[in-house]
Order: C-alpha cells, then sequence, then structure tokens
C-alpha cells in the first residue's frame, strides 16, 4: 500500500494538473487513488486525533487552552501513529468511557469516518487574500460571536505522519456573513438578487475588496512537531447560498515577514473547506430553544429532543428560574431567540441559513471527494455544559505533501 501511494504522489507531481475539483476521467482516478492512500492512514489518523482531545481536555481543565505543548506529551511518538489493528499494547478496559470536558464521552480505540480526511481540491471562493494575513491563533480580532477553538491536524498521505511546520491559513465569514474587507457590493449590484438556478444557485455576485486593513477572522499558523495548528476564532455565520464553512489552504513552503507578521506564500499543497454539523448549525443560529408564557412551568415548550438543544434548554430554564426567584412580581413573558450577533444576521428572517445539502456549487459534496468517502464535517466537543460556553472543532486533512497547486482564484 505505501508503494501504491508513493506512485500516486509521483503521478499527481508528473501530471501538475491545477488546482481544481477534479472533471476529467484521468483527474478522478487520481484522486480516487490519493483518497485510497488516505485511507490507509485511517487508524493512525484516528489515533492522532484521539491524542489531541486528550491533551486538550487536559489542557483545558487546567486552565491553559490553546497550549498542549505545555502538557509535555509525546504526541509523536511511533506508537501512536502504528496500525491500531496491528497494534498489540495492552488496552485499559475503561479507554471507552473516556470523558472530555466531564460531559462528551470520546471513543480512542475506534476509527471514525470524520476524522480520515482527505479533502479534495475545492474553490478558495472569491474573498481569499494572497497578501496580508497575519500569522496569528487568535483571528477573531474584536469580531463577536460564539467562541470557536480549532484544532487542525495535517497528515502526510505518503506517510500517514503528521507534517511538522507546514502553515494552516484560514479565513472565515463573521457572525452575520460578511468577510474582512468586503463589506458591501459593487455600486451596480446593490439591488441584485440571488441566483435561482444552476450551480451558483442562491448565490449573489462576489463583493469587492474596499477595506484593505481588514484583517479579522483571517490568519495562518505553522503546525507544531506532532503537525497541529490551534486557532481561536467564533463560530461562523452564513450567507446567501453557502453552508456554514471555513476555508483552508496549507503551505509547506513559506516565509514570515517580520516587518508586519504576514508571510510570502510558497508551494501550495491543499485548498480546501470545513464544514459543521447541521444539528450544531440550527443550535448556533436556528433557536428559539423554548418560548415562556405566563410563568408556567407547563408552559415551556422544547423545539426540539436533540442533546445539544436539551441543554441549551435546561440552562436557559435554570437563568430564567433564577431570575423569577429574584423578581418574583415582574413580567416575565418573553420569547428566548437566537445567540447575538447571529441573531441580526440580514438574511435571517428572508433567504435564510443554507443548509449543507443544498451548498452552492456543489461544494460541500465535491468535499467528501468521488467516492464520498471522505468527511470534511469537524468533530466538536462542548467546553462547558451548553453550547454558548463554546466549542472544540477537530479535524485532520490527510493531505499530498508534494502536490503544487496555483495559489489564487480560478472563479
Amino acid at each position: 500500500m505505501m508503494k501504491t501511494s508513493v506512485f500516486v504522489i509521483a503521478l499527481c507531481a508528473a501530471l501538475g494538473f491545477a488546482h481544481k475539483h477534479p472533471k476529467t476521467e484521468q483527474e478522478i482516478e487520481v484522486q480516487r487513488a490519493l483518497q485510497a492512500a488516505a485511507y490507509h492512514c485511517a487508524p493512525a489518523v484516528e489515533s492522532f486525533t484521539a491524542a489531541r482531545k486528550k491533551a486538550w481536555a487536559q489542557s483545558v481543565l487546567a486552565g491553559h487552552p490553546g497550549n498542549v505543548n505545555a502538557l509535555d506529551q509525546d504526541l509523536f511518538s511511533e506508537y501512536k501513529y502504528q496500525d491500531i489493528a496491528a497494534a498489540a499494547a495492552p488496552q485499559n478496559a475503561d479507554d471507552d468511557e473516556d470523558v472530555f470536558m466531564k460531559c462528551t464521552p470520546v471513543s480512542t480505540t475506534h476509527i471514525q469516518n470524520n476524522t480520515c480526511v482527505l479533502a479534495p481540491e475545492v474553490t478558495e471562493g472569491p474573498y481569499y487574500h494572497t497578501e496580508g494575513h497575519p500569522i496569528r491563533q487568535n483571528i477573531a480580532e474584536l469580531q463577536d460571536g460564539l467562541l470557536l477553538l480549532l484544532d487542525i491536524g495535517v497528515i502526510d498521505v505518503e506517510t500517514c505522519q503528521p507534517l511538522p511546520n507546514v502553515l494552516v491559513d484560514i479565513w472565515q465569514a463573521n457572525a452575520t456573513g460578511s468577510y474582512a474587507g468586503h463589506p458591501v457590493p459593487h455600486p451596480h449590484l446593490v439591488n441584485e438578487k440571488p441566483a435561482t438556478e444552476g450551480r451558483r444557485r442562491g448565490l449573489l455576485s462576489a463583493f469587492p475588496r474596499t477595506v484593505h486593513e481588514e484583517t479579522w477572522l483571517r490568519g495562518a499558523w505553522p503546525t507544531d512537531r506532532n503537525g497541529v495548528a490551534q486557532f481561536t476564532t467564533i463560530y461562523p455565520g452564513y450567507y446567501t447560498g453557502r453552508a456554514t464553512h471555513i476555508h483552508t489552504k496549507v503551505f509547506p513552503e513559506w516565509t514570515p515577514i517580520a516587518e508586519n507578521n504576514t508571510f510570502k506564500a510558497g508551494r501550495l499543497a491543499h485548498t480546501g473547506q470545513f464544514f459543521f454539523d447541521e444539528e450544531l448549525n440550527m443550535v448556533v443560529d436556528k433557536p428559539p430553544f423554548y418560548k415562556y408564557m405566563n410563568c408556567s412551568p407547563s408552559s415551556l415548550i422544547l423545539t426540539s429532543d436533540s442533546f445539544y438543544l436539551y441543554l441549551a434548554v435546561l440552562a436557559s430554564i435554570l437563568r430564567l428560574s433564577s431570575s423569577i426567584l429574584m423578581n418574583p412580581n415582574a413580567d416575565h413573558r418573553f420569547s428566548y431567540s437566537q445567540m447575538y450577533p447571529y441573531v441580526i444576521n440580514p438574511i435571517k428572517d428572508t433567504i435564510g441559513r443554507t443548509r449543507n445539502v443544498q451548498d452552492s456549487l456543489n461544494i460541500f459534496h465535491d468535499s467528501f471527494g468521488p467516492e464520498g468517502q471522505y468527511n470534511p464535517v469537524f468533530k466538536t466537543h462542548l467546553i462547558g455544559g451548553v453550547v454558548s460556553q463554546g466549542l472544540i472543532a477537530y479535524i485532520t486533512m490527510a493531505v499530498n505533501a508534494s502536490a503544487s497547486y496555483d495559489n489564487f482564484w480560478k472563479g
């Protein structure tokens, strides 16, 4: 299998096809071969991700999230990346009962499909800036929203080993669906309506870059010796035609620019997009969780029986109960609505959020690859007991480290 993956990477380098979703039979076969090679890495990726989850969980509980290395754990040990099926090391019978943040069970012994990701090359979209992305882990700046900690692992499909010191570049929309530097449409397109048919169904024309100094929700960080890049950001909002997502690029070669703390891009090995579970999207931007009328417990209406909604409802009820006890004579009639500032998304009550399966340009669908075996959706865990306290999202990309793609948008 290893010889196969080496051959595939050599073949890709020889072909040198431009960064795009594979269309010809030859390109699709190359993509399939790469994905087969990545699937061989699945046990290593599972072990890799499980170790990261444990390390960060302990780090957060110890009061210093975002610094896995502070735990002095050797996540890069030889054993951790062996094929789990061949590993003979004894397992504690309680391993499957490990608890993350004391609320979410974590499996450390079974392969999870969404941790084995060789995301096909998909469009970077029109809002990437080829220059000026800061090298930093906290990309939020002053943007308000739901706390989101990202743990992004990068593995070489050729060796099934993590890739240290590759630059992971990410960018995303804010809570109301805007990108830094692109606040308004072209003057002649102010009244444009979203496309109603075809691959661009739901999309508007791209907004031009008019505020060049804005850099919020953009940033890049090199992977550590464990092949991991971690970021602090906010849960992204949505805009017309696109599912909720975060963009990424991976640069094995890059040069820091000390004068402005940015970088000069070198060889580009991957361009992709990450997505979120649909149920989680609903929790963030599609409450109310309940409606409370006339201060009667019987009038508390749960809008979903999902785990996330249950926790959010419970927390909301406790807050409301406390308020009633402190002010028993006050009028407590109200409707608990969406998380701020997601509640003020300008298309919330008109067009609404685009579901993953309805993503324009088939980007969500294409991100699973020709065989549909690879999942670009983050695996998320609650930082506290409820969603509003924040999330940690994990994903691992198995990339073709030898690839070299064009670093510009092709429309």
